[in-house]
Parts: C-alpha cells; structure tokens; sequence
C-alpha cells in the first residue's frame, strides 16, 4: 500500500530535524521504540492473536492442494538471494523493475517499456476490468474461469459482464463469446484455463482479435502457460501492436505465490490505462528471487516434468478407478465426484487434505492442484475414504 505522509505520525521532514537536533531525537525515538515494545507483549498474550509460528504451521500441517501453489517452493538460487535481502528489506527497491524489465523483455523478444510488474497477476486483472469496460462496453469471458478480481468483495459484479459457458468439452469457445458480446471493451482469456485446464489454441486468439470490435482490448492471462506442451504463448501479439494485455506470474511455477509479482506486457498506452487504477511497487525480495529464477538455466523446463510427471500419475490412477477428470495440461484438473462437489472438499478436511470445490457449470466437480508425488499419495488415500463412505 502507498505510504501516506499526511496520515503517518512521523514525517520524513521530521524525522530530518530530529537528526539535525540529535539530543531531541535519540531519546523520542527510543521511547517511541519502548512503547511498541509494551504494545508487542500485549498482544502476544492475547489468545485472539495467532503467533507468526502458528500462522506458518497452519501452511504445513496437512496437504494443501487447494489454491495451486507450487510445492517445490522457490529455487534454490532464488532461496539463497532472498536469504540476503532480508536484512535490504527496509528498502523499497524501485529501481529493481527496470533490470527485470530488461531481462523479461529479451527474453519474451519485446521493448521493455512494453513490460509493467504489479503485485501478482490478480492486481492487471482487476484493473484492466475497471480501465477498458463500462455499461455499454462489458467484460466478457467464458464460465467458470478466474474470475474472482472482476468481482467486488461482496460479490457484485465490478462492472458489466457478459459470460458464456465453455463447451461440453471444457473448451473456451471464443466465438461464441464474441457473438454474446460483440460490443465488449474487454474480452478475458485464461490460457490454460483456471479451473479445468485447458489449453485455447493461439489460433483462436488471433481470430478474437481479427473480428473483435476495433479499441476493444483482448486479455490473456498465462499464469500456468509454462505447464502446457501445446499452449503458445500470446507474447508476439504484444510485439506486434496488436490490441491485447498478456498476464505473466510469478507465483506458479517459480513459485513465488506469497511474494507477489506479475506482469502485464501490452503497447505502452494500454500500460497505462491500467495504471490508472493500480501504481505500486512490489517488494524488493520479490524482484530479487523473480530475477534469479529468471535467470537460472533449465529451470522452467525441470519443473514441468516434475509437474506433467506427477499429474500423469495422478490421472493414470483416476483412470483406473474409472473417474473422470479434465484434460489439464496445467498443474491442477477439475475431478468429476458425482455428487455435490462441496460436500466432498469438506470431507478431505477431516484427513488433513485440502482442496478445491466446484465452479459455475461444474456442481459435482472439484477441483484438485497437483502436489509432491507423496501428498498425492496422501491424497489417493483420503479421496478413497471419502467417495467410499
């Protein structure tokens, strides 16, 4: 969140003259120091305060395959320079995004002013919804998808949607979304979409934006891209000038998830009719890991055999038990139980294993990410109970 001056107690103006008057500010600052010392031990005898220790347990204790997180964690050499930026952590590290910036769009062969990093991916989508629709210009996007960021924290639309189901096949029908909605300011792609998936061939983005109404915008969000054999990526797009915002994270599979950084590629223009609704900067240690990680040769590639592995598994023995499942080429699928997909996600509960429930369109689904090979295993034995019982 933005530092506001005019609402903190000390200002930098003076904090400058307490250093100028010296005598003054040592002993202030001390005090002030002392204060939130007494505060600190209050609340850690509070029972209503979860302790930091508790709060980390509370990621570990059990299986958590639930919100698509990477279980392998960030890289070793993304560990080790995060290790160092604990103690640069007091820093804001603004200048670090035009280094990553530069990196991302070499390797990504776009200008880096075409390159903007946000706090994840989730920030762009919440965004663009308010920067290129309206009431007579909607958002348009297949059902289910990841759609919680067009959504008011009650749950009200945050603008003019106008939705259409995928297709009996778990396919995105881009067509069909341009026929619902041939008026759209933005048309919304996830690709491999969230929650079943699967991949919408890049021919079929181009077609969107070939037929699509001119200075309307195309959104395609890539967070699990690097999981597909078949997905081609919507970058080059972007270095053709075409209308279209391509999403990038780097919460999955350099998982990253709880240090926040994404970013969105699109002609200059469109970047900042995005910052109109979102200028920040995210956290140094957030760069310096993405940076590393970028860096480190055959990263990506191991981690997607590591997951396309685990996944194989997993829907071998699905296949032996005779369940359905999506054709995900992601690092989760959306699981066919038969019955009211909720009730089972609350049962896994009680072994500890924790899941997703069912979408729009899906009520006797659920949907599962893929963990370690041995909390799918843990997984296998749980699911067994459950859709024994």
């Amino acid at each position: 969140m933005r530092d506001s001056l005019q609402k903190s107690d000390v200002s930098r103006r003076h904090l400058m003259q307490w250093a100028v008057g010296g005598t003054v500010a040592v002993p202030f600052i001390l005090q002030s120091e002392a204060a939130h010392a007494v505060k600190a031990n209050v609340l850690q005898t509070d029972t209503n305060i979860v302790s930091p220790e508790a709060l980390l347990n509370s990621v570990t204790d059990g299986v958590f395959i639930n919100y698509n997180e990477n279980p392998l964690g960030p890289s070793e050499k993304a560990r080790t320079i995060l290790s160092k930026t604990i103690a640069l952590s007091g820093r804001y590290g603004m200048g670090f995004a035009e280094n990553i910036a530069a990196i991302v769009g070499k390797q990504a062969h776009i200008p880096t002013d075409y390159v903007r990093f946000f706090n994840g991916s989730s920030v762009p989508l919440h965004a663009a919804a308010l920067a290129f629709t309206s009431k007579t210009h909607p958002l348009a996007y297949s059902v289910p998808t990841f759609d919680m960021f067009f959504m008011t924290p009650s749950g009200e639309a945050l603008t003019a949607l106008q939705t259409v189901p995928i297709t009996k096949d778990h396919k995105i029908d881009v067509q069909a979304m341009l026929a619902a909605a041939p008026n759209a300011g933005l048309y919304y792609i996830c690709n491999p979409n969230n929650p079943t998936g699967v991949v919408t061939p890049l021919a079929d983005i181009e077609w969107l934006l070939a037929h699509k109404p001119v200075g309307s915008i195309v959104l395609v969000d890539e967070a699990y891209i690097h999981y597909s054999d078949n997905a081609k990526s919507a970058l080059p797009l972007v270095a053709q000038n075409k209308e279209v915002i391509v999403l990038r994270t780097f919460s999955k599979i350099y998982g990253l998830a709880g240090l926040r950084l994404g970013f969105a590629a699109a002609r200059p223009d469109l970047l900042e009719k995005l910052l109109q609704f979102d200028f920040n900067t995210p956290p140094l240690p957030a760069f310096a890991a993405a940076e590393a990680s970028l860096l480190e040769v055959g990263l990506v590639a191991r981690r997607k055999a590591y997951n396309k592995a685990v996944r194989d598994n997993i829907f071998a023995w699905l296949t032996s038990k005779g369940y359905r499942f999506t054709p995900s080429e992601a690092s989760f699928f959306m699981l066919h139980v038969g019955k009211p997909g909720q009730s089972v996600t609350d049962a896994l509960k009680k072994y500890k294993v924790h899941i997703s429930g069912p979408r729009p369109n899906y009520p006797d689904w659920v949907r599962v990410s893929l963990g370690t090979p041995a909390e799918m295993n843990i997984f296998k034995a749980a699911f067994t109970k459950v859709m024994a019982a």
